[in-house]
């Protein structure tokens, strides 16, 4: 707040249901933009340890960071102080999710 960077958690803990919703839409590429969903039972949204955020980043891609990242003032801001509070993006192809694993955490330098 003291910078202007304000979050919604647009995803974070989901139920078992939730999670087969999200794996069938992936599956089936009919719901959800067909994004990538862990198997159900696997998803570390089902243990509460991962968010997605409001990064205004666009869909989902499999190389390089989309242009929409460097314009978001949410993206920047987790990627600058979201390891030093324990953050990590773990999934290259999606800059909204990130994963708490404790303090000190570095993100995975691929996926910055």
């Amino acid at each position: 707040a003291r910078v202007g960077v304000y979050f919604k958690v647009t995803s974070g803990f989901r139920t078992y249901d939730r999670q087969v919703y999200f794996w069938n839409c992936y599956i089936n590429q009919n719901c959800n933009g067909g994004n990538l969903a862990a198997v159900p039972g696997t998803s570390n949204h089902g243990i509460g340890t991962a968010l997605d955020l409001n990064t205004a980043c666009g869909r989902q891609y499999s190389s390089s960071v989309p242009s929409a990242c460097l314009s978001s003032a949410q993206y920047a801001w987790l990627r600058n102080n979201g390891p030093r509070l324990g953050f990590s993006r773990t999934v290259q192809s999606e800059p909204w999710h990130w994963e708490y694993f404790g303090d000190g955490v570095a993100v995975l330098p691929s996926y910055a």
